[in-house]
């Protein structure tokens, strides 16, 4: 029996010795079950993993006890091995690092991990290359089986804070063992999972220092701009993203110094390196903090307006922010002023007509923004009974955020009965979604001088289980990262919609994590 789907006629051929039996049915014998809904945004805040502000753990793998601010998914952990310069890193230091990262995944926060040996700008010693490649080979088992714990790595080891500026052995000035070293993290810390990317402070490291040294893995390691057609690649350069350690530092107070000193660039439109940072902004994490010189001082409405152009990602809480208000910094002021609407419009700023609604602070546009904001448009279905039912699927997706999903998110349509007043069951059917990326979930396509919203779609084929027959179900979508059976962790590891009007499905111990699209009855 072969099935021609798709066709105006549905043709049966049934063949045997000596004969052919033909029959030719029209479509509209069988019929189809079927609805669509549109959906509200939300002027709430959504909190959803690897996005907006984060915070800093100092001295991550030696603190005895970590806690994150609620509210925040990420945080910046700090690994020093200054103790062991010179040594194999021991097994204790090792079980201390995967013990910090399983506290992280309990509070459902993911890691930016960054390792460094001198938090001095004067240090008395310091490790060699050799050190260095050493301690992240003896890392890479704790890498690899916590990558759902860690949101990226930031290049590190080298220099103050790893910053790769002020080293003992002055390393920062030997560029192609910093190629050596990046290449390292890329394909040994992350071989199997091409998705996390490590973080360079600056395009002048990425774009001169990196990327014009000569590595073995010649197909890997070129010199290029990602782009949408990239982006996923294993490639070297589609994986080096940003860590902006002086964001909207003025250019005045930039200093280049040649060789050994801390590397910065024109931090405006037209700089060559600055452009280079905008062109494949769209297709590599950027994560950024304000600089000590500009915590006191950058104004919050232009803070957002970079953030959109260059597609941060997160941005850190710890620089500029003073909790006590007793030295209050720009970001203390971003909570005070409040959102001017008419410059949103006039600058094309993302936001959702609810959004506009309510009043709102610099600060709150900040927070709600960074990274993605994900908003279903619409959605439709359409169920046709034959020898199986088949359910065909198609939803609009907006991104009101300043960038698109960094990591791999996996997709599933889900089946959840509901009982009674609204009590929500065990999931009856999970299918995944293969065709979706929300990686490509840009806000605007990237380079439009406008910054229109983007629609993106979903759609999905498949097969419903007899199971699922002649009754009504809760349909809804699941995106989690998680690399485990879906619906099993948390459900604050999934993506959650900024609508409204949705409501999120998740089991009574608090796991899965559904966007619910509506009510579907499901023929017999």
């Amino acid at each position: 029996m072969r099935c021609l789907r798709g066709s105006k006629y549905l043709q049966i051929a049934l063949s045997g010795v000596g004969f052919l039996l033909l029959f030719t049915l029209t479509e509209a014998k069988w019929p189809k079950y079927g609805g669509s809904w549109t959906y509200n945004g939300t002027a709430a805040a959504v909190s959803n993993p690897e996005r907006g502000f984060r915070s800093d753990i100092d001295d991550f793998g030696n603190a005895i006890d970590i806690h994150v601010q609620p509210g925040l998914t990420v945080s910046l952990a700090y690994c020093y091995l200054t103790d062991f310069i010179g040594k194999d890193l021991p097994q204790s230091k090792l079980d201390s690092i995967e013990k910090g990262l399983n506290e992280l995944h309990s509070q459902n926060v993911t890691a930016i991990l960054r390792f460094a040996y001198s938090r001095s700008l004067s240090p008395t010693t310091g490790p060699t290359f050799e050190d260095i490649l050493k301690h992240s080979r003896s890392l890479q088992p704790i890498i690899k089986r916590n990558t759902d714990s860690i949101m990226a790595v930031q290049a590190g080891f080298v220099g103050y804070r790893g910053e790769w500026r002020d080293s003992y052995h002055h390393l920062e000035a030997n560029h192609s063992q910093l190629a050596n070293l990046v290449s390292t993290e890329l394909y040994l810390w992350t071989l199997g999972n091409i998705s996390r990317q490590v973080q360079v402070a600056s395009p002048l490291y990425k774009e001169n220092w990196l990327l014009r040294q000569s590595i073995p893995k010649e197909n890997m390691w070129k010199r290029d701009v990602v782009t949408n057609a990239s982006q996923r690649s294993s490639a070297a350069f589609a994986r080096i993203g940003y860590h902006d350690v002086s964001f909207m530092l003025p250019t005045t107070e930039h200093t280049v110094q040649a060789g050994t000193g801390y590397q910065l660039v024109a931090d405006q439109p037209g700089n060559p390196l600055f452009d280079y940072m905008t062109a494949e902004s769209p297709f590599v994490s950027v994560d950024g903090s304000l600089d000590s010189d500009t915590a006191y001082s950058v104004d919050g409405f232009q803070a957002a307006v970079r953030m959109r152009l260059q597609h941060y990602d997160t941005f850190s809480m710890t620089h500029g922010y003073d909790p006590s208000g007793k030295k209050p910094g720009a970001i203390n002021t971003w909570m005070k002023e409040e959102l001017n609407t008419t410059l949103l419009k006039e600058y094309f700023m993302p936001s959702q007509p609810e959004y506009l609604q309510v009043s709102h602070t610099v600060f709150d546009y900040v927070r709600d923004h960074l990274g993605y904001r994900l908003q279903l448009a619409s959605a439709s279905y359409s169920i046709t009974p034959f020898i199986e039912h088949n359910i065909t699927l198609n939803a609009a997706i907006n991104n009101f955020g300043f960038s698109s999903p960094v990591n791999v998110r996996n997709a599933y349509l889900v089946f959840v009965e509901e009982k009674g007043d609204g009590v929500m069951e065990d999931a009856a059917f999970i299918t995944q979604i293969k065709t979706c990326d929300p990686r490509v979930w840009h806000p605007y396509i990237p380079n439009d001088p406008e910054f229109l919203i983007a629609q993106h779609s979903i759609h999905h084929y498949a097969a419903l289980p007899g199971n699922l027959y002649g009754k009504s179900w809760l349909m809804g979508l699941h995106l989690t990262s998680n690399s485990g059976p879906p619906l099993q962790a948390s459900a604050d590891t999934a993506v959650r919609f900024a609508n409204a009007d949705m409501p999120w499905w998740t089991t009574a111990d608090g796991r899965g994590g559904v966007n619910i699209l509506g009510s579907v009855h499901v023929p017999n």
